[in-house]
C-alpha cells in the first residue's frame, strides 16, 4: 500500500511542479510582452534555475524508484531495448 501511496503523492508533487512552470512561463511572456529586457534577463535567469531544479527533483524521484523497485525497473528497461531492438531492424 505505502508503494501506491507514495506513487500518488510523487504525481502531487508532478503536477505542482508543472503548475509552478506553468506560471514561471506566463510570467515570463508577460516579461517579454512588457520589452523589459533587463528583466527579461532575470525572469529567464530564474526560469532556467527554477526548470534546472525541477529536472533535478525529477531524476531524483525516478532514481529512488529504481532503487525500491529494482526488478521492475530491470524489466521495464529490458522492454524498451527488445522493442528498440525490434524496431530498429
Amino acid at each position: 500500500m505505502s508503494g501506491s501511496s507514495q506513487g500518488s503523492d510523487d504525481v502531487s508533487a508532478l503536477r505542482e511542479d508543472i503548475a509552478a512552470l506553468q506560471r514561471d512561463v506566463r510570467i515570463l511572456l508577460q516579461h517579454l510582452k512588457s520589452g523589459a529586457a533587463e528583466q527579461f534577463s532575470e525572469g529567464a535567469s530564474q526560469a532556467y534555475e527554477h526548470v534546472a531544479a525541477e529536472g533535478a527533483k525529477a531524476v531524483e524521484a525516478f532514481e529512488r524508484q529504481v532503487e525500491e523497485r529494482p526488478l521492475t525497473a530491470l524489466m521495464v528497461a529490458a522492454a524498451i531495448g527488445y522493442v528498440a531492438g525490434r524496431l530498429l531492424r
